[in-house]
């Protein structure tokens, strides 16, 4: 959470004009502060650590319309969840988030089917900063029941549980990519170079870019060859040669 003095510190190091709204301001979980840049945009900088950027718009055609368009995205994405008003699918993901381990060695009573799709769930879990709960409330489509396709596959590296993309069948799980390295050993990390994608190595101790990496693509996890680069739709892909 980020607090009042911190939003407005960061306001004004980028030179924003604050626009006082009152509810905004007074709601402690979900509120936060707005402003308006030097192009007239409405930004919002809220006490969740989330922000949005706006511009005016027919459907919100005020600096008023735009942030209470926010607030109440906001208020949605904070709302409070139960746990007994979540599907089997979304009550296996958050036990095993809980318990840090997989949904399969948790020894519920789930078909593949069930299983495949709470292992997403908890892979998707595993990857927010926030409470599982939370976490689903963030994202609506974590709490829609499965369709009929294939969410992860085995790890090629370690068998655990890896979300699945047609595209890369091979690639690694979230454990197995932490621990990335070059050829001299040195733990690695990869980002897009833009918005639209690219790809670049970082070593992960230093920030420092790794020109190996980024050149040949070719790294190495516990040993085992991969290619780390760029994913179709963003992101950065780890798979094992």
């Amino acid at each position: 959470m980020r607090t009042r003095e911190e939003i407005l510190a960061y306001a004004d190091e980028h030179g924003l004009c604050h626009l006082p709204f009152p509810e905004l301001e007074l709601d402690a979980t979900s509120g936060g502060y707005a402003f308006e840049n030097a192009q007239g945009h409405v930004v919002v900088l809220g006490y969740d650590g989330s922000w949005g950027g706006h511009l005016l718009t027919p459907e919100s055609p005020t600096a008023d319309a735009v942030v209470r368009k926010w607030l109440i995205a906001s208020r949605h994405r904070n709302r409070r969840l139960l746990l007994a008003d979540l599907g089997v699918w979304q009550q296996a993901a958050v036990a095993a988030a809980q318990e840090g381990q997989t949904v399969a060695g948790l020894g519920l009573p789930l078909g593949p089917m069930d299983l495949d799709y709470a292992e997403f769930l908890r892979i998707h879990l595993g990857r927010s900063p926030v409470d599982p709960l939370r976490a689903l409330a963030a994202e609506d489509f974590l709490l829609q029941p499965p369709e009929a396709r294939r969410y992860t596959h085995p790890c090629p590296l370690c068998g655990s549980p890896a979300l699945h993309q047609e595209r890369y069948p091979r690639s690694v799980c979230d454990a197995c990519y932490s621990r990335t390295m070059d050829s001299a050993g040195r733990l690695v990390t990869g980002s897009n170079t833009h918005i639209s994608g690219g790809f670049v190595a970082h070593f992960a101790r230093t920030s420092d870019i790794c020109a190996e990496v980024t050149a040949t693509k070719r790294c190495w996890v516990g040993g085992r060859a991969c290619r780390m680069d760029e994913a179709h739709f963003g992101g950065v892909v780890v798979e094992a040669l």
